[in-house]
């Protein structure tokens, strides 16, 4: 018997004053083994917000995070932990999928106004794990979003990026 491996999430980057939440679905291989939010090299999230924020191209990641946060930019995932062999979302085990508490973190967040879904599994997974109606609730704008993957090739880099900063923008002036 092969011992399936599970992936995990990593805790939430969050603080009470966050107007927007960025979701993924899992990270992938190179971010659980480096232990950080899209670490795989050619990710568009780190460019992107670079740019978005205005961030200087030398800061290093807890300097990033810490940026994010102050912007008021939270980071997580919809699932806690689930079997994928590889990192594509599309190899997710459905029967292995826990999700993360979402709706605690959104009850903990009174500023909360946007949640932007990094890609259509995070999306799909957000619905399944039924918060929707928490978001109705109190009054937060759910946004799908151009995956930032490079396994999401057929948008370009520019198009991904005027739309999440189109996003974040119209997010952050509330």
């Amino acid at each position: 018997v092969t011992q399936r491996m599970t992936d995990r999430s990593f805790n939430a980057c969050c603080r009470g004053d966050a107007r927007v939440l960025v979701l993924g679905s899992l990270p992938g291989k190179r971010s659980i083994a480096d232990q950080r939010y899209y670490a795989h090299p050619q990710n568009a999230f780190w460019p992107i917000m670079r740019e978005g924020l205005s961030l200087d191209g030398a800061l290093e990641y807890d300097s990033l995070i810490e940026a994010l946060l102050d912007a008021g930019i939270a980071l997580w995932d919809v699932v806690a932990e689930a079997q994928r062999p590889g990192s594509l979302d599309s190899r997710i085990e459905p029967s292995s999928v826990v999700f993360n508490p979402i709706d605690e973190l959104i009850e903990g967040s009174p500023r909360l106004n946007s949640i932007l879904l990094n890609g259509g599994k995070a999306m799909a997974l957000f619905k399944q794990a039924g918060f929707l109606p928490v978001c109705e609730a109190h009054h937060i704008g759910v946004h799908q979003m151009p995956s930032t993957s490079p396994a999401y090739a057929t948008m370009s880099f520019d198009k991904k990026k005027n739309i999440w900063l189109t996003a974040l923008e119209g997010a952050l002036s509330r």
